[in-house]
C-alpha cells in the first residue's frame, strides 16, 4: 500500500511540474579566456509543447558581438524538464549529486550538484540542478583551452501563458 501511495504521490508530482508555455529563465554569464572575460545575458523561453516536444525561442547576447536569438525543436528527453528536476533533487544522492544551497542574482536555492562529463568521460563541470524552468539554477564548463563560462540564474518564470 506505502509503494502505490508513493507512486501515486510521485506522479500527481510530475503532473504538476510539467513544462508548460510560459516558462522562462534569465542567465547571466562570464566568458573567460587566458587573455580576458566578457560578460552577457542569455534566455530559454517555452514557446508551445506537443507530444514529448517544446519550442524554445532562446537568446544570447555578450557585449561587444551581435546577439543570436532562434527557435530550436527539443525533444522531452534533451532538456530538464520540471518532471525531471523533481526526480533528481528527490534522489540526489543516488544520482551522485551533493544538495548544496547556492546564491545566484535569482535568489537563494537548495539544489542537487552534480559534475558534468564530456562523451568520452572526462570531466567538463559542474552543474547545480534546482526549482526553477529547465532546471538549471547554475553552470559552470571548463575547457582543455582554458576558456570557462560560467551561467548563473538572474530571473524566471513559472508558465501561464
Amino acid at each position: 500500500m506505502k509503494y502505490i501511495l508513493a507512486i501515486s504521490t510521485l506522479l500527481l508530482a510530475i503532473a504538476a511540474h510539467a513544462v508548460r508555455a510560459g516558462d522562462r529563465i534569465e542567465f547571466e554569464y562570464t566568458y573567460e579566456t587566458t587573455s580576458g572575460a566578457s560578460r552577457g545575458w542569455s534566455s530559454r523561453h517555452v514557446v508551445d509543447h506537443w507530444d514529448q516536444n517544446y519550442l524554445l525561442a532562446e537568446e544570447f547576447h555578450l557585449v561587444g558581438y551581435s546577439p543570436s536569438i532562434y527557435e530550436k525543436v527539443y525533444s522531452h528527453s534533451e532538456i530538464l524538464t520540471d518532471d525531471v528536476v523533481q526526480i533528481w533533487l528527490s534522489h540526489c544522492e543516488y544520482n551522485k549529486g551533493i544538495f548544496e544551497t547556492v546564491v545566484v542574482p535569482a535568489g537563494s536555492f537548495r539544489t542537487c550538484r552534480t559534475e558534468t562529463y564530456d562523451e568520452f568521460g572526462a570531466p567538463t563541470g559542474t552543474l547545480w540542478i534546482g526549482d526553477v524552468p529547465m532546471g538549471v539554477v547554475m553552470n559552470v564548463q571548463k575547457y582543455a583551452d582554458g576558456t570557462t563560462f560560467t551561467f548563473e540564474a538572474s530571473n524566471f518564470q513559472h508558465g501561464g501563458i
